[in-house]
C-alpha cells in the first residue's frame, strides 16, 4: 500500500534547537503531529532529515504504514532528498540519520521514494496546505525546544 508522509523541520541557529511537523496518511488512517527534537541539531538540513526519519517512524509506529508498504516522503528540503537518495556528501550526523531511515526500511521490508514539495507556498493543492501545517507545527516544537535550552543556560549561569 502507499503510505504519503510529508515532514517539516524549524531550527533555530543560535541554540540548535529544532522541531518537526508531520502528517501521513494511507487507506487505513491518517495522522498529523509534531513536537521539539530531543536532541540538537548542527543545521537545517539535519534538522530536516530528523523530522523525515520521525514521520516515517511515527508512521510505522500508528499503523499508518505496515511492513511491505511504500512509503511517499514528501519534504521542502532538495539536501535532505539527496542526502537520503545517497547523491552527496554527507557529514556524519547526516550519515547516521540515512542509517537509521535505511534500518527503519529495513525492518519493515518497506521502499521509500521522496518527492521535494516547495515550501511556504500558497495554493489549491493539498500538499501545499499540508507542508504549511507540517511548518507550523514544527515551528511550535522549535520554540519549546528553545525555551528548554535557553532555561538551562539561565539556570547554569544562576
Amino acid at each position: 500500500m502507499l503510505v504519503t508522509v510529508i515532514a517539516d523541520a524549524s531550527f533555530d541557529h543560535d541554540t540548535g534547537a529544532g522541531g518537526y511537523g508531520y502528517w501521513a496518511v494511507s487507506e487505513r488512517r491518517r495522522r498529523y503531529g509534531g513536537g521539539p527534537f530531543k536532541s540538537t541539531a548542527r543545521n537545517n538540513n539535519v534538522a530536516e532529515m530528523m523530522a523525515l526519519v520521525n514521520g516515517v517512524h511515527l508512521a510505522f509506529a500508528n499503523s499508518i504504514a505496515l511492513p511491505g508498504d511504500v512509503i511517499l516522503a514528501q519534504t521542502d528540503c532538495e539536501a535532505a532528498i539527496l542526502a537520503f537518495e545517497g547523491r552527496r556528501a554527507c557529514m556524519q550526523d547526516e550519515i547516521l540519520l540515512v542509517e537509521a531511515m535505511r534500518r527503519l526500511l529495513a525492518v519493515n521490508n518497506a521502499t521509500i521514494r521522496f518527492r521535494h514539495v516547495k515550501g511556504h507556498t500558497r495554493g489549491e493543492k493539498p500538499r501545499y496546505w499540508v507542508n504549511n501545517l507540517c511548518d507550523q507545527l514544527a515551528r511550535e516544537g522549535m520554540r519549546s525546544a528553545r525555551a528548554g535550552i535557553r532555561a538551562q543556560q539561565r539556570a547554569q549561569r544562576d
